[in-house]
């Protein structure tokens, strides 16, 4: 009788081992989003979401970050939404919101793009939000140098 060449523990291995990198991005994603000016995390609807200076929701990062072994957020993309919109793991946000720009993107582990990508939705949602006026300017992780006497 043939076997199967992946037993049971190696599977779910591998998807421990899937679910763990994409937490991990789901980590430096949100450590990202609240490094710009202004940024503060807020829990309005049980869900993760980064606010800018202005008080309004530049992503939601929900909470878990992982659905249905997913990473999933929402970011407002006027300017590359029709392309993202072409992406597998893109739809539109649900709620109305996406007639007005939000886009949901929800990734499996081999559809995971490379974070300096997902980094560029993060800020152009944040400068689209946040006003035309203010730029997106991530915060130093540099200590302030200490004055002399």
């Amino acid at each position: 009788m043939p076997t199967n060449s992946k037993s049971k523990a190696t599977t779910t291995r591998t998807r421990s081992g899937a679910s763990a990198r994409l937490r991990k991005l789901a980590a430096a994603l949100r450590k990202f989003a609240n490094s710009f000016d202004g940024a503060t995390e807020d829990y309005p609807w049980g869900e993760r979401v980064v606010k800018g200076p202005n008080g309004k929701v530049f992503v939601f990062l929900g909470d878990p970050y992982l659905l249905d072994g997913q990473l999933c957020f929402t970011v407002k993309l006027p300017k590359s939404r029709r392309d993202v919109l072409q992406l597998p793991f893109a739809k539109p946000c649900g709620y109305g919101l996406g007639k007005h720009g939000w886009v949901t993107l929800k990734f499996g582990p081999r559809d995971a793009r490379p974070i300096k990508v997902m980094r560029g939705w993060i800020a152009e949602s944040y400068e689209a939000v946040s006003g035309a006026a203010l730029t997106p300017r991530p915060r130093s992780n540099s200590k302030p140098k200490a004055k002399r006497a």
